[in-house]
């Protein structure tokens, strides 16, 4: 049992750690103005636009780290000069 118990051990030692990040989506609603200054705020920072919808505004789906949803909201709105709107449902 003890020589299975240090095998598993030192495996484990020698793999490789991955940290994993709970991911989050957020939506903003930006005017067709804004959208390049907002797509180029996200690639900034390095987040991943995963849908883009287009009628009278332009709606992004932005996914980043659960943690950083409050500050992103508040720098989008500080990008647009508060013009960016957060649609809860789509």
């Amino acid at each position: 049992m003890r020589a299975y118990t240090d095998a598993i051990a030192s495996a484990l030692q020698d793999a490789p750690r991955v940290e994993r990040v709970a991911q989050a989506r957020l939506t903003v609603e930006v005017g067709y103005a804004e959208e390049t200054h907002v797509r180029h705020w996200i690639e900034q920072a390095q987040y991943t636009l995963v849908d883009s919808r287009y009628t009278m505004t332009v709606r992004l789906t932005i996914q980043m780290p659960v943690t950083a949803v409050d500050a992103a909201r508040v720098a989008l709105r500080d990008l647009t000069q508060g013009r960016a709107g957060f649609p809860e449902h789509e």
